[in-house]
């Protein structure tokens, strides 16, 4: 194999697109990353995912968490990680995918709710104040 696999490379495997859009990105800068997938032996390509995973987990400090842990740990070792609705690492993956997703805006005011009223909260660059206790 020509190209050593970085790990690094499989990251943006799939771009930020709404879930039903997401496709493989083959190529990126010029860079043929399909190619090199192809060429790179399952478990090597798993191993390269692991190790991307894990550090991921640990950069985000999701690794924190004991069924998050466990599963990093089963696909380190190789073993398969079953992951069904309920399950203690489901609900934590999904519990978590709930607190960093932005409820969608609504569109419908409450009456008695002015356009200044909605904008308080927000910055100029349209993020979420830190709310502070007036004194």
């Amino acid at each position: 194999m020509a190209e050593a696999l970085s790990s690094a490379l499989l990251l943006s495997v799939l771009n930020d697109f709404p879930e039903h859009e997401r496709r493989p990105e083959p190529e990126v800068r010029g860079f043929d990353r399909a190619g090199v997938m192809a060429r790179t032996r399952p478990e090597q390509l798993r191993g390269a995912v692991a190790a991307q995973s894990a550090r991921l987990a640990t950069e985000t400090d999701i690794d924190s968490y004991e069924e998050v842990a466990n599963a990093l740990e089963d696909i380190r070792r190789g073993d398969a990680v079953r992951l069904d609705l309920g399950d203690p690492l489901d609900v934590r993956i999904r519990t978590l995918a709930a607190e960093t997703l932005p409820p969608p805006p609504s569109r419908a005011r409450p009456p008695g709710v002015r356009s200044a009223d909605r904008r308080a909260g927000r910055s100029p660059t349209g993020r979420p104040r830190p709310t502070r206790a007036r004194s």
